[in-house]
């Protein structure tokens, strides 16, 4: 396990070599770190020799391959932009063109020992300039992610630094007790910041292994088949997770890792009576992503998001904003031409979440989007109606929006009949209640 943070993304992938330890595991094969090293050298001579774009599209299921082909890219000194593996042709040609690029690559198949990377090039070579050579103000950027985007706005490519990523990763496993004799499982796309940093990064540092399932429909049986220790995850998969703790059938399973979203004191209070080892962590794509991350807590603190990381510093502003600067933030948004930096002001990039800090302690309250301003003057977060109403209505899911100053709810499923009345009573005086709709299938979600 690195005690230091490691300089560069090149010096991290020498610490591989001659390791004979196991890095990588599927349900057929068991891959050194040695053996990984050598698979990143080879690829990079080919990326070297065959592809002239400085950006490449990666866009492949995350698996072992893809884990090569990126520090392949990164020893290259190419830009990887990582999409989703499922985008149709049509948007991969829409990146080719924004990002001045006419390579795709999908994977690398490996025979004889030797590899041979897929791609595809959507363009004549002569159609894509070299932007970042062209342009000396866009300085070299090691990974575009997008962010999730909304139906009110596009994902941004977020641009962010080969310094930032590795100081993210470092200080955020570090943090979460992640060790060399800690067994890992994915479960987190690597086209998304908490998946790049948790499951492709920080476990190379960790000098940790990481075991590839068979699907995300199979990692309860995949915990017991690799024997896993540790997870990185988000609320959606700790929530499945507790059933199979509570009938004791993960007795391997030890460390957690919450991202996303936060977690509700009924599932802390859970987990912790399991006796795991529980963090919580706060991040944005933006920041590479980690922020803050907990050591291992000990009972529910509302709102407490993880202790501010080494790499970075937060500051509260005058109207609770939380606002970020550090070797972690990113370098702006790159639209393949420009690099530009909204949310930035005097060095500071504005999260849009609010919270506080208590001795360098993050509690993030919610977002400015969520907050909602009645007539009476009165501020609440969405947060705060919806936690109330699912825990009034036994719903698994709720959505909160207001219309001509009343409160219109969205709820999933409920477990059980519910009266109205529970919802009004619970309710903060003053506040006039709309349409309450009832779904019978869940509210729209990205992949993460």
């Amino acid at each position: 396990m690195l005690t230091k943070e490691p300089d560069s993304f090149n010096s991290l992938i020498y610490t591989c070599k001659g390791n004979n330890k196991i890095a990588y595991k599927t349900k057929t094969n068991n891959i050194s770190y040695d053996t990984f090293f050598k698979d990143i050298i080879s690829a990079q001579k080919i990326i070297l020799q065959t592809f002239s774009s400085q950006n490449i599209i990666l866009s492949s299921k995350p698996s072992y391959e893809w884990i090569v082909l990126y520090f392949a890219l990164q020893l290259a000194g190419k830009t990887a932009i990582l999409t989703d593996d499922e985008s149709s042709n049509e948007a991969l040609i829409e990146l080719c063109k924004r990002y001045n690029t006419s390579t795709i690559i999908y994977g690398f198949s490996k025979n004889d020992l030797n590899i041979r990377i897929s791609h595809h090039e959507f363009f004549n070579s002569n159609h894509c300039t070299n932007v970042l050579a062209s342009n000396p103000a866009i300085p070299y950027i090691s990974t575009v992610i997008f962010t999730s985007g909304t139906s009110e706005n596009t994902p941004k490519g977020v641009a962010l630094s080969e310094s930032g990523l590795l100081a993210s990763a470092f200080y955020g496993h570090y943090a979460a007790n992640v060790k060399d004799n800690d067994t890992l499982l994915h479960v987190l796309p690597f086209h998304h910041a908490f998946g790049l940093a948790a499951e492709v990064i920080a476990p190379i540092m960790a000098k940790t292994t990481l075991c590839f399932g068979d699907n995300l429909g199979t990692f309860i049986s995949d915990i017991n088949h690799f024997k896993v220790t540790a997870i990185y995850t988000v609320p959606q998969i700790i929530q499945a997770l507790l059933f199979y703790l509570k009938k004791k059938e993960l007795p391997t399973l030890k460390k957690i890792t919450n991202g996303s979203a936060p977690l509700n004191k009924e599932t802390v209070d859970s987990i912790l009576s399991y006796d795991l080892e529980l963090h919580l962590s706060y991040g944005l794509s933006e920041c590479s992503p980690c922020v803050a991350v907990s050591k291992s807590i000990n009972e529910f603190d509302e709102y407490y998001s993880g202790e501010i990381l080494p790499c970075c510093e937060v500051i509260i502003s005058p109207n609770n904003e939380i606002c970020i600067s550090g070797s972690n933030v990113m370098m702006g948004y790159y639209n393949g031409t420009n690099l530009s930096k909204n949310n930035f002001s005097n060095g500071l990039f504005h999260s849009g979440d609010t919270g506080y800090l208590m001795n360098n302690k993050l509690y993030v309250t919610g977002r400015f989007k969520d907050i909602l301003v009645f007539n009476n003057g009165k501020k609440y977060n969405k947060t705060f109606f919806e936690n109330k109403i699912l825990k009034a209505t036994n719903s698994r899911e709720c959505y909160v929006f207001t219309s001509e100053d009343r409160l219109n709810i969205i709820l999933y499923k409920p477990e059980e009949m519910f009266d109205l009345k529970t919802i009004i009573e619970a309710m903060p005086q003053g506040i006039k209640l709309g349409d309450v709709y009832e779904r019978f299938d869940t509210l729209a979600k990205t992949k993460l």
